[in-house]
Formats: C-alpha cells, structure tokens, sequence
C-alpha cells in the first residue's frame, strides 16, 4: 500500500472540482452524490509500519512518521530482551507488526 488517501479528503476533492468546474448550465449533482457515494463505500486503508531501533539510544522509532517512542519496547530482566509493548504508534496511529532490534 503506497499511496493510502484520507476519505474526507477525497469527497471535499470531489466537492471542489466540480465548484470549479460548474459552468451554471449543468447539473452535476447526481454525478457527484454518486461519486461521494462510490467513496464511502470504498474498504479503509490501515498504516502498517516497524519499529525500528536507534543504534545510539535505547529508543525505537516509528518507520511512517520518523516519531521516537521510548516506550515502544520494555526491557525484560527474566528473558534478557526487549518486549513489545506499542502496537501502535502514538503519533501517527500506524500499526506495528515488525521491529528491527
């Protein structure tokens, strides 16, 4: 998934090309209420993103927005390593399947 759009963004998109395109001769209303309706019945798009591990510091950083979260990982003193512990990044919402350590 490269290119995920916001849906509200999409509709306002809509919106405004035809506010642009409106000659005042044409109604293009049922093309656009069709048009909206085709976008919200489009599937949502979840971000999907890693942790990834600073080499200088004990913190990770969310591979989507670049955000450090020091509480990404827990350190585990009974099996000597590192426990996830955000399953998602509180900055930008990605959700974390992966981390490089």
């Amino acid at each position: 998934m490269k290119d995920p759009i916001e849906r509200q963004m999409a509709i306002n998109s809509v919106h405004s090309c035809v506010d642009f395109c409106d000659d005042g001769d044409t109604d293009v209303s049922y093309l656009v209420e069709l048009i909206v309706a085709c976008l919200q019945d489009l599937p949502s798009v979840e971000k999907v993103g890693k942790w990834i591990k600073h080499n200088d510091k004990a913190s990770w950083y969310c591979s989507e927005c670049n955000t450090d979260d020091y509480y990404a990982y827990a350190w585990n003193c009974d099996t000597g390593e590192y426990e996830l512990q955000d399953n998602y990044c509180p900055t930008c919402g990605a959700r974390m399947y992966e981390a490089e350590k």
